[in-house]
């Protein structure tokens, strides 16, 4: 049975702590795309846990170079590169992604997770021959991936590193062509480290994303590679509530086609606001909010659900009188 102490009794900050880490947080602070549970960061040994999440993006060009394709950030550290005409002055396009995902504890310290994304785009284009615009829904790509805990937090902070692999990806070669199938094309790798200072948490993610090219319809094909790093602080206001804020920074390499670099390197910033919600013992909500600060022009909304699946094993006391 749940114990609840007033704000005065300082037994309530290890308590906040583990709650933040319960919360699954920070969706838009991208640590790591892991789901966060109450003693690590990783889903617990031989259990299950599914996720839903439904990603809204908006973004604005103008001055498009040739074939330079419009990216939008649908997970922490994920990209989808959407082609554009060539020759467009100036594009603005909504973007609606779902993303359904299934993890699993492979032990205590390694994790082992899949997930996939349908997208629904539609795009206003004016250039100087007027105006029109075109849309587009698909299913996008299948993802598995593997994390792993090389260091638990204690006198350093901890240190997880995770690696992605694109099982699937159904790409366009352009705005106007047909959609093609690729297999191990895409790589993600990188690594998440974070410091707990109750009742805030300190978190660092960077990533690499890199693409091999792609032989479609005697075209060689090469989206281009991006690093992102992401610093974020993340506050426990209850048990039930926690807020985080952070920033994200991308380097992004141009698209090469045929061996001719389309458009050139770009860095873009934006700001992270997320919410954590503890819903009940097996659903959390994350609610997330993303707007750019410098670079390309884009905004975007997230809503996440995490269940855990299975028997709930019980949770260990905080001492000797206290329980969650």
């Amino acid at each position: 049975m749940q114990k609840h102490y007033p704000p005065s009794d300082n037994r309530i900050f290890p308590v906040l702590s583990r709650l933040f880490i319960t919360c699954c947080l920070l969706p838009a602070s991208a640590l790591a795309d892991i789901p966060l549970t109450i003693d690590d960061l990783l889903t617990a040994q031989n259990r299950w846990r599914a996720e839903l999440g439904l990603s809204y993006s908006n973004a604005n060009q103008q001055k498009v170079s040739t074939g330079q394709p419009i990216f939008v950030q649908v997970g922490p550290v994920q990209y989808i590169a959407l082609p554009t005409r060539i020759g467009e002055s100036r594009v603005n396009s909504d973007t609606l992604v779902l993303t359904p995902g299934l993890r699993y504890g492979l032990s205590g310290k390694t994790e082992l997770y899949g997930r996939s994304s349908w997208i629904a785009d539609s795009t206003r284009i004016q250039d100087i021959n007027g105006q029109q615009s075109q849309s587009d829904n698909r299913f996008e790509s299948l993802w598995l991936g593997v994390n792993h805990k090389f260091i638990s937090e204690g006198k350093s902070p901890a240190l997880l590193v995770f690696l992605e692999m694109a099982a699937i990806e159904n790409f366009k070669l352009s705005a106007s062509s047909d959609t093609h199938m690729v297999s191990a094309h895409s790589w993600l790798v990188g690594a998440t480290t974070y410091r707990v200072i109750d009742p805030m948490v300190l978190s660092l993610t960077a990533a690499y994303r890199a693409n091999l090219a792609r032989d479609i319809d005697d075209t060689d094909y090469k989206p281009g590679n991006y690093l992102l790093l992401n610093p974020s602080a993340s506050f426990a206001v209850n048990n039930e509530i926690t807020l985080s804020g952070g920033f994200q920074w991308t380097n992004m390499q141009p698209t090469i086609i045929n061996g001719v670099e389309q458009g050139t390197r770009s860095t873009n910033t934006n700001m992270n606001l997320g919410l954590a919600w503890l819903w009940d013992e097996r659903s959390t909500l994350n609610f997330s909010g993303r707007a750019n600060i410098s670079g390309n022009n884009s905004a975007g909304l997230g809503l996440t659900w995490t269940y855990k699946l299975g028997y709930l094993p019980l949770r260990k006391p905080l001492g000797k009188s206290t329980s969650l």
